[in-house]
Order: structure tokens, then sequence, then C-alpha cells
């Protein structure tokens, strides 16, 4: 009995990788963007501050560094800012 519940269960997870998942949401950018400054607004999952004179904004790095070639390299590089 419980080779037969093994067996059925590694057939089934054979046939769901056989499987192409796609998720459809046309305003997946905006939402995701949305609840990510949600998150820093919270101060929830930052993982870098920005100076800029007596100001600190925080901020998430993978959103810097999507958006911007100059932060790509400061994160990736061995920049004195960094």
């Amino acid at each position: 009995m419980e080779a037969d519940v093994i067996d059925t269960l590694n057939a089934s997870s054979a046939a769901v990788r056989l499987h192409h998942v796609h998720h459809v949401n046309p305003d997946h950018h905006g939402s995701g963007f949305l609840a990510m400054n949600c998150m820093r607004q919270n101060r929830q999952l930052c993982d870098v501050s920005l100076h800029a004179g007596s100001d600190v904004i925080l901020a998430h790095k993978v959103v810097l560094a999507s958006c911007s070639a100059y932060f790509l390299a400061m994160f990736n590089c061995d920049m004195s800012e960094k």
C-alpha cells in the first residue's frame, strides 16, 4: 500500500514537471513595485541605506540595480560608495 502511494506521488511529480505554468497578470510590474514601495515605507526587507546630506533613504538593492546601471555597478563592483 505504502509503495503504491509513493509510486503515485512520484508519477504525479513527474507529470507536474512536464507542464509549464505561466502566471498572467497585465499589471504585474505595477503591483510588484507598489508592494516593494509599501515594504520600503514600512522598513521591511530594506538592504541598503542612501545618505544625502542629513537624509537617510532606505531602499532595496534589487530595485535600484534594476533601474540604474550606476547602482548595478556599485552593488556588484568594489566601489568606495558601496
